[in-house]
């Protein structure tokens, strides 16, 4: 015989746990988003110290941005604090950040000096002969 009772169990979705986001992969809109909060969370009266300047680049660096994107986005940053709600860096150990691989690009660059150095070393022979 079914259960005719009208009152039912109904529980409140559970929040989500912070382990739980930590394989999430951030998008790059989301991470841009994240680095901009961790900037203005960092302002102190309106300014950015050098040292908090540095430790947010190797965060950037983590998030797989280079150094002129990271400048970039703290001016930004600076500029629309008003606009921006700060994030703690609590907040950054929450997310799967693993470094971008750039290792192609280095390999390329160091290829590229290379063969600049041999083509500049041929003309300085040739033109002392």
């Amino acid at each position: 015989m079914p259960d005719s009772s009208p009152l039912r169990i109904v529980r409140p979705p559970a929040e989500e746990p912070a382990d739980s986001r930590r394989g999430k992969a951030l998008s790059v809109q989301d991470k841009r988003e994240l680095f901009k909060s961790l900037v203005v969370h960092s302002l102190d009266a309106g300014f950015l110290r050098y040292s908090r300047r540095q430790e947010l680049l190797r965060i950037a660096a983590q998030l797989g941005f280079g150094e002129f994107e990271a400048c970039l986005m703290i001016a930004e940053a600076q500029f629309h604090s008003d606009q921006i709600d700060p994030a703690e860096a609590g907040n950054l150990a929450s997310y799967d950040v693993t470094p971008v691989a750039r290792g192609v690009l280095t390999t390329a660059q160091i290829a590229a000096a290379l063969i600049a150095a041999a083509v500049v070393d041929a003309i300085l022979i040739l033109w002392l002969l």
